[in-house]
């Protein structure tokens, strides 16, 4: 199937639709697993993870973006990061 009969489909928005529910489901779900305090938070960003990739791939188009775009994006992604780093090294340092 090529790109442009995938995206004309609509069945590429479907699967995404389904498993973002899907992944939102089990991020209400983890609420009442009895896990571990750390253990819990890694599964959440994990979670959390997989549905930004679902996002930027799907709706933002980035599977079929140019390369300048990708690397916009992962410029964006890598600030996101080192600010989160900080925060932490913040916290943790207190």
């Amino acid at each position: 199937m090529s790109e442009s009969s995938s995206s004309s489909s609509g069945l590429s928005y479907i699967l995404a639709l389904v498993s973002l529910l899907a992944l939102t489901g089990l991020s209400f779900g983890m609420h009442f697993a009895p896990l571990g305090g750390g253990v819990g938070t890694l599964v959440a960003l994990g979670i959390a993870t997989v549905k930004v990739a679902i996002v930027a791939l799907v709706f933002m188009e980035l599977r079929f973006g140019t390369t300048p775009i990708r690397v916009v994006a992962l410029t964006c992604l890598s600030f996101v990061a080192l600010l989160c780093l900080g925060l932490a090294a913040d916290v943790g340092f207190r």
